[in-house]
């Protein structure tokens, strides 16, 4: 049996993970904006990506990858890890001890969540082992995974862990305020960027 502490200290860590992968994922995401924009500009009217591409092109780059990576970790089956589906799994198994707010039912609708996803996730690991953790693969399948598509499964995680917490502690984790200093820098910091665009 799984001891009350260890497995709240299992539920902060993916939390972090999860927190993580939010974190990078924003910023790539402006960052990835501006890059877009940049991109239609030419010669004089380049804008502040050009100037400072250096750095930014990439903190882009390792913010993409390491957003997937962390995305992808909290659904990693292997049970040596701390992930959604190993918790999912310890819950079950300790299902009268450790979720006191979720009935059995409320369980199974949560890996039927994640079974939804699957195919999304199915792609979001392949990505990740073939071109993010060993560069060195030859990568044979189709393994776009679209932003729209992450975006969707972001949101979807936030949700199945918030399903999670609630059957353990009967509350929920505010991602979005906890998100809100990372929008409200990241644009700051774009803002001061774009502010240099005329000097010299």
């Amino acid at each position: 049996m799984v001891r009350r502490a260890e497995f709240r200290k299992q539920l902060a860590q993916l939390r972090r993970n999860i927190f993580d992968g939010l974190s990078y994922f924003i910023v790539f995401q402006d960052l990835n904006i501006e890059f877009e924009k940049g991109n239609k500009l030419l010669g004089k009217d380049k804008n502040f990506w050009w100037r400072y591409r250096g750095f930014l092109a990439p903190i882009r780059k390792a913010l993409s990858g390491s957003a997937l990576i962390e995305l992808s970790k909290a659904y990693d089956k292997n049970s040596r890890t701390v992930s959604i589906i190993t918790i999912l799994n310890i819950l079950t198994e300790n299902y009268e001890y450790l979720s006191p707010y979720s009935t059995r039912e409320e369980l199974n609708t949560i890996q039927v969540r994640i079974d939804s996803n699957s195919e999304t996730l199915k792609r979001l690991k392949t990505l990740r082992d073939k071109r993010l953790a060993h560069h060195d693969s030859v990568v044979t399948d189709n393994i776009e995974l679209p932003y729209d598509d992450i975006n969707v499964l972001i949101e979807e995680t936030k949700s199945i862990y918030n399903s999670i917490y609630y059957s353990h502690v009967e509350d929920y984790d505010d991602f979005d305020d906890i998100m809100e200093p990372v929008y409200l820098h990241t644009k700051q910091l774009i803002d001061l960027l774009r502010s240099q665009e005329n000097r010299g």
